[in-house]
């Protein structure tokens, strides 16, 4: 079984006689539809004849008396919520035989009660059986008797779990719900900004793709998700998908981002939330995460950014800009900064490279590297994508930094020399980082 929550609604009127009539936007045969049950005084407003069917012309005062009871109860609520009724349909699957009166009448009651509704609420429970599969539609006043409103939030999570319940408890074709299958519950507005297609909608929806090759790796993997984190970017690279983990300042992982082919970065609460961010892959799908093991995949795509500033006059910054030198010039508290952004990949440039373009700032700047203010010289780093100052000057090239420590440590002895031509100073100035348990030192002396 599915369900559809739709958005409440200011009025009652128009959904009632949808529900029980003709010719309001559903041209139904009444023969077709049965009245379950309700809380209501008023009952069925559908008069039928001795034979229980329906008479031809249909009196409106038993549907105007319905309408009424539900906007009186509407009055209870003092507050300021205008919407005050609700409508949902549970429909069968096309395979499932059809429902009694009394197993509706169950099914939607412990459904109500799962949205947070009780027995002061005014409800209506109709059946609709002239399509494939049996529907029945549910109208409602969410105002309580003590004049407060029924919470909609998570209304539709809630109204799975019931119709899992009752799938096996009445012998009906049971389905997965949206939060343990790989699809979505669009809602009307996201429809209707797709044209009213779920098609369109699921195609301009970058987190469906990176849903479908999630279903495509656990249809392979009998079943379920690879066991390991390291194993599930693998899997995941080999379908066109990218991983990126964040770390908060101990270096911990609290968040994970998937990005299919060309497209932007998502978090995974956005792509499935229920299964797959960094805690519920570990919790729901049984993915091992073991730090030593898995961070070096986890970690791979981050971008460590590498900046060296130092501090320069006005004259020296004009200058700068004239010459367009491969560095980026700055102003941050009505100072003037140079500086110089190498960024971390997997192709292990030489490290040299930082150095040479310090050299060729100096050699910009002065004629010697005398006269430079040690605290001027600034080093930082960063994991964020995004610049902290607003740069100038936007000419530069990047370089890739190697991101194994191994190979970084063998580059700052092969370079030894050119930190050694910097002047002698009292202050040392380092990045420094932790990779495991060994720390390591990049220092300007």
């Amino acid at each position: 079984m599915i369900h559809k929550v739709t958005p409440r609604r200011p009025t009652i009127a128009p959904l009632l006689k949808y529900m029980l009539r003709n010719g309001h936007g559903h041209e139904h045969d009444l023969n077709l539809v049965t009245w379950i049950s309700s809380t209501t005084f008023v009952q069925d407003p559908i008069e039928r004849d001795k034979y229980g069917l329906p008479i031809t012309k249909q009196p409106e005062e038993p549907l105007n008396e319905l309408i009424k009871e539900f906007e009186e109860q509407s009055t209870l609520h003092k507050g300021k919520a205008e919407n005050l009724y609700a409508h949902y349909v549970i429909s069968q699957h096309p395979d499932d035989r059809r429902l009694t009166q009394s197993e509706w009448y169950e099914l939607i009651a412990d459904y109500l009660q799962a949205l947070g509704y009780d027995n002061t609420c005014k409800h209506a429970f109709i059946e609709h059986s002239e399509k494939s599969h049996n529907h029945a539609h549910i109208a409602s006043s969410v105002v309580k008797s003590d004049g407060s409103i029924v919470d909609n939030t998570n209304d539709v999570l809630k109204g799975f779990d019931v119709l899992r319940k009752y799938e096996k408890k009445f012998g009906l074709k049971q389905l997965s719900s949206p939060e343990r299958n790989w699809g979505k519950h669009y809602s009307k507005g996201e429809l209707k900004a797709a044209g009213g297609s779920r098609e369109e909608a699921m195609s301009k929806d970058w987190a469906a793709r990176i849903r479908a090759r999630f279903k495509a790796i656990e249809i392979e993997n009998g079943g379920k998700l690879p066991d390991t984190m390291s194993k599930l970017v693998l899997a995941l690279a080999k379908k066109g998908v990218a991983v990126k983990a964040r770390q908060n300042e101990q270096g911990e992982i609290t968040g994970i981002s998937y990005k299919a082919d060309d497209g932007p970065w998502i978090s995974g609460s956005k792509v499935k939330a229920s299964r797959l961010t960094f805690q519920n892959l570990q919790s729901n799908e049984n993915v091992s995460y073991v730090p030593e093991r898995d961070n070096p995949a986890l970690l791979g795509n981050n971008d460590l950014k590498v900046n060296v500033a130092v501090q320069i006059t006005k004259a020296q910054y004009k200058h700068i800009k004239v010459l367009k030198p491969r560095l980026r010039v700055f102003r941050r508290n009505k100072k003037q900064y140079a500086s110089f952004t190498f960024y971390n990949s997997k192709k292990q440039r030489e490290f040299a490279e930082l150095m040479d373009a310090i050299l060729e700032l100096l050699r910009l700047l002065f004629d010697s590297n005398y006269g430079i203010d040690d605290d001027e010289l600034l080093f930082y780093f960063s994991l964020e994508e995004n610049f902290e100052y607003e740069y100038i000057n936007q000419g530069i090239s990047t370089y890739d930094v190697s991101d194994s420590v191994d190979a970084l440590d063998n580059l700052l002895v092969e370079h030894k020399r050119w930190i050694g031509n910097f002047n002698h100073c009292e202050t040392t100035h380092s990045l420094s980082w932790t990779h495991e348990s060994t720390e390591n030192e990049l220092c300007v002396n």
